[in-house]
C-alpha cells in the first residue's frame, strides 16, 4: 500500500482529550516577528516567561496578555513548548540574554509529556519509519529532549499514550534512551513525521539513570525499533539542557 505524509495537525484534535489542552493558539500582533524560535514556557506562578531553545535567551512579556495565546482555557496553566515568532519590546542586543517582548505569534504547538521511569510497563515495541537524521536531529534544551520522527499509523488513530521515551543506560558521559511505540501498525495507511518533546526529571528517584560527566558536555543517543533494523540518533548537549538545572 502507497504511504502518504500526515503532519501531526491531522492528528492533533486527538490527543486534546489526552493531554488537556483545548487553547486555541492564535497568532499576536499580525505577521511581523522580530525572532522564530522554538521556546519553553517557564512558568513560576507569578511571571511566566519564555526561554529559546536556539539561543538561550530569556523573553519577559511586558504585560499578563502577551502569552494568553499558549494559555490553558481553563486557567490552569500554560502550554509548556511551541515554535513561534517573537515581537521584541526592545533593540535585539547580542550581548544581552534578557529581553522584553511585547507579542508571539504562534506557528504550532509542540507536544509534549514526561520521559517514563517505568519502561517495565511499556508493552508490544512497533516500529518507526524512520529517527531524527540529518538536519532532523534530535536536540535537548530546558529539560526536554526533542525527538522528530516518521512512524507508520494504523487505522485506530495513536494518541500521545502510545509514545514512550525512557533512559536505558548511562556512563561517565553518555546518556542511552529508547523510542517506543505501542501501537500496532502491521497494518498502517500513512506515515506521520513529528517531534514530541520529552520532558526529563532533574531528581533522581532511584528508578532512571544519570550520566556523571567530568563537565557539562553530555552526549544522549536514541534508538528506536525500525522495520529492518534498529534505528539510531544523537545529539550533544550540557547536563543542565537535558535536565533543566
Amino acid at each position: 500500500m502507497k504511504m502518504r505524509k500526515m503532519n501531526w495537525a491531522v492528528l492533533f484534535a486527538a490527543f486534546v482529550s489526552v493531554i488537556g489542552f483545548s487553547s486555541c493558539l492564535d497568532n499576536e500582533e499580525g505577521d511581523s516577528y522580530d525572532v522564530i524560535e522554538y521556546v519553553t514556557v517557564i512558568d513560576n506562578g507569578y511571571a511566566p516567561c519564555l526561554v529559546g531553545d536556539g539561543s538561550g535567551y530569556t523573553y519577559n512579556p511586558i504585560n499578563s496578555d502577551v502569552l494568553a495565546g499558549l494559555k490553558f482555557t481553563d486557567g490552569t496553566g500554560y502550554w509548556k513548548r511551541a515554535l513561534v515568532g517573537i515581537h521584541l519590546a526592545e533593540e535585539l542586543v547580542e550581548t544581552k540574554k534578557n529581553f522584553q517582548i511585547s507579542g508571539i505569534t504562534i506557528f504550532s504547538p509542540v507536544t509534549y509529556k514526561e520521559a517514563t521511569e517505568q519502561s517495565d510497563t511499556l508493552k508490544n515495541d512497533y516500529p518507526f519509519v524512520s529517527l531524527g537524521t540529518g538536519s532532523e536531529k534530535p536536540w535537548a534544551k530546558t529539560g526536554y529532549l526533542n525527538v522528530p520522527f516518521s512512524v507508520g499509523i494504523p487505522n485506530n488513530t495513536p494518541n500521545l499514550s502510545d509514545f514512550n521515551l525512557y533512559t536505558m543506560d548511562a556512563s561517565n558521559d553518555t546518556v542511552y534512551t529508547k523510542l517506543h511505540y505501542s501501537k500496532d501498525n502491521s497494518t498502517s495507511y500513512t506515515t506521520m513525521s513529528e517531534t514530541i518533546s520529552f520532558e526529563f526529571s532533574p531528581y533522581n528517584n532511584g528508578n532512571a539513570y544519570y550520566p556523571t560527566p567530568k563537565n557539562d558536555s553530555i552526549v544522549v543517543k536514541v534508538i528506536a525499533t525500525g522495520k529492518d533494523k534498529e534505528l539510531g540518533t544523537f545529539t550533544k548537549c550540557s547536563y543542565r539542557d537535558l535536565y533543566g538545572w
